[in-house]
């Protein structure tokens, strides 16, 4: 008799995990947009929404190509945040940040370099579409000998004339 129950019980408690689980993955929210950089939220994409978003603008465009890891937080407080304070501005609106966090593991550092003109990021890239051809007019990216800080940020900017903080 004792049996008779375990046997019908365990397929109706199996059914029920099952259901929830299913249930659970199927409503679990999705990973947001990172939020934790401070200084580009005027505009915010997808790295793969990019190259489609940057084609519909005109003129000369500022990228800043990152994501939530600590050489992006280490710019965000060590570069950004000390030129804003000079700058006396709360966001760079001239920058349209390019979310990395969703990179997949297909686009190789060489895709990188051969679609944005740099190999490693965080990177700052600035560029123009002229006759729908995309020209890379400068590039400052990050290098594990050679990390972005504060002084390559400030030239990077003056060499783009968008540094608007005390010469």
């Amino acid at each position: 008799m004792l049996h008779r129950r375990i046997l019908l019980i365990a397929p109706i408690v199996i059914v029920l995990i099952a259901t929830a689980m299913f249930l659970y993955n199927l409503f679990a929210p999705a990973p947001a947009p990172i939020v934790l950089i401070d200084y580009a939220r005027s505009v915010s994409i997808p790295y793969d929404q990019a190259e489609d978003f940057l084609k519909t603008r005109e003129g000369v465009q500022y990228l800043w190509f990152c994501d939530a890891s600590v050489d992006c937080l280490f710019v965000n407080d060590n570069a950004l945040r000390p030129i804003a304070l000079e700058s006396r501005t709360s966001d760079f609106v001239e920058f349209v940040f390019v979310d990395m966090s969703n990179l997949k593991r297909s686009v190789t550092p060489s895709r990188l370099n051969n679609q944005w003109g740099f190999s490693n990021y965080p990177a700052f890239v600035s560029l123009q579409y002229v006759e729908n051809e995309k020209e890379i007019l400068s590039v400052l990216q990050w290098e594990y000998h050679n990390p972005i800080g504060l002084d390559n940020l400030r030239e990077w900017m003056k060499e783009n004339s968008i540094y608007q903080g005390v010469n």
